[in-house]
């Protein structure tokens, strides 16, 4: 898998943990193990006691636990979910999210009976993720995550899913409450994206067996020129562009 050499850091707080870090540092081999708190560092990962946290001088310690807590109310909420509206298809099996991020949106497809792969190139975040369904944060029942650039693993795997799913980075409002949310993604991948969209969503269209989901904040002009979407749905803040194949 990618060879990167590590530059990440995880601090364990007592050596009853090292193993437990030890696991998470091998999913993909970014990340440098440390027993004394690191200084000077725009953001690391701490696990203690209590649980990983990512430490970040912009904001308090964040668990995360804390970052899916509100997962909860919306799975008990999935007929009200715009993307299972748009989704709900009971020829649709198999879906593909390659931007997974934080996985929020996977996890809203997996709820709703669907086997969602997530794959996610960024190391940070792929090892929050990996934490999330490996501590009963996430259920694992129809997720599978993959640490891999997108666009090789789009390259190197034979299968077909029904559905590929596309969350590209976009500005959100100054008054959303998902903007907390975005500014941690954007800290914690340095703003740098390693695959270009458009590029990923030319190879996707040559891959999908039905169809390709764009999420887009709904003041933005679609992520391609060309082709233009089958039809859109839109909510108060998002939309969701889709592509039948």
């Amino acid at each position: 898998m990618n060879n990167i050499k590590p530059q990440l850091v995880l601090f364990y707080t007592d050596n009853s943990l090292l193993s437990k870090a030890n696991i998470l540092s091998e999913f993909t081999n970014c990340f440098r193990l440390v027993e004394v708190e690191p200084a000077g560092m725009p953001f690391y990962l701490r696990l203690d006691s209590i649980g990983l946290a990512i430490i970040s001088s912009n904001f308090k310690p964040l668990y995360i636990s804390e970052i899916y807590a509100n997962l909860v109310s919306r799975y008990k909420n999935l007929k009200t979910e715009l993307l299972v509206q748009l989704i709900k298809d009971k020829n649709i099996a198999k879906i593909w999210d390659l931007m997974a991020g934080l996985g929020k949106d996977a996890f809203i497809m997996a709820s709703a009976g669907y086997e969602v792969t997530m794959v996610e190139q960024n190391p940070m975040l792929a090892t929050i993720l990996y934490y999330a369904l490996n501590n009963n944060i996430l259920p694992k029942r129809n997720l599978h995550l993959v640490y891999a650039n997108s666009i090789d693993f789009l390259g190197s795997n034979t299968d077909t899913p029904d559905i590929i799913y596309l969350d590209p980075m976009f500005k959100e409002s100054a008054t959303s409450k998902a903007k907390k949310e975005m500014q941690l993604i954007q800290i914690l991948t340095n703003n740098d994206s390693v695959s270009d969209d458009v590029d990923l969503f030319n190879k996707a269209l040559a891959v999908t067996g039905r169809r390709i989901i764009v999420k887009r904040d709904n003041k933005q002009a679609p992520l391609v020129n060309t082709p233009l979407p089958s039809y859109t749905k839109t909510g108060k803040i998002i939309r969701f562009d889709i592509y039948n194949v």
